[in-house]
């Protein structure tokens, strides 16, 4: 098995470059691809990604993508390991380590869309520095997107959620696309879109539809089966005019 499945050690001196990683993909289901390197026409980076629901699913549907896992449980790995078929090996690289360890140490701006499903909560007051969603984080983010790069966040802890699109907003590397988001009470315009409303700390948080283009994972349909809300919030990066 590639070892570069599992295995993540970095000297601080060099910023690990996906797009090298994956600059010789050969797979038989990518034009051209059988006699020359190919480079993923996108790449996409799951942090926590549970038993790899998305990145499977992102494999099966687009021959032409790569994925990056981050995650430190073995059971999770393993069972990923497994489910995966040995000609998508090539276009997968996966991470048991922290998940600043390793974005802060990857080259900037060659990451078409960050992950970040149902992260733990700690919603006990004195454990919610352990959160892995600050300013910090969303610089880290920002720095390996493109330009209009996506970062797309879920959760069934609507004061998380509701704390997310805080530092969203207050980033400024972002702009707002779809699922949820903040309104000023006072604000009462109108959406076409079937949502639910939650008052939090003076703001109206709109829980949007859940997307067809998002699959429900293990994790999601277990928090509706308890009857917790669950919502999602997806975000481009800026596009910085030079």
């Amino acid at each position: 098995m590639d070892q570069k499945l599992l295995d993540f050690a970095h000297s601080g001196q060099k910023k690990i470059s996906l797009k090298d990683e994956f600059s010789s993909i050969h797979n038989s289901s990518m034009t051209d691809c059988e006699t020359n390197g190919c480079s993923p026409s996108k790449i996409i980076l799951e942090i926590g990604f549970g038993y790899g629901e998305l990145l499977l699913h992102h494999l099966s549907y687009d021959k032409h993508s790569a994925v990056v896992g981050i995650d430190l449980f073995e059971n999770g790995i393993a069972n990923f390991l497994k489910k995966l078929n040995t000609e998508d090996f090539t276009r997968t690289r996966i991470f048991k380590a922290n998940a600043l360890d390793v974005i802060e140490n990857l080259k900037h701006e060659e990451l078409d869309e960050i992950i970040i499903m149902f992260p733990d909560p700690w919603p006990k007051k004195k454990q919610q520095k352990r959160r892995i969603i600050t300013d910090r984080f969303l610089v880290s983010c920002a720095n390996l997107l493109h330009s209009g790069g996506r970062l797309i966040m879920a959760s069934d802890c609507m004061d998380y959620l509701f704390n997310c699109l805080k530092l969203m907003e207050q980033s400024g590397a972002f702009k707002w696309m779809d699922g949820a988001k903040l309104s000023a009470i006072s604000d009462h315009k109108q959406t076409s879109h079937p949502r639910s409303t939650i008052i939090i700390n003076g703001y109206e948080l709109i829980i949007s539809e859940w997307p067809s283009w998002l699959p429900i994972t293990k994790y999601a349909k277990r928090a509706l089966d308890f009857g917790k809300s669950i919502g999602y919030t997806r975000w481009e990066k800026r596009i910085i005019s030079s």
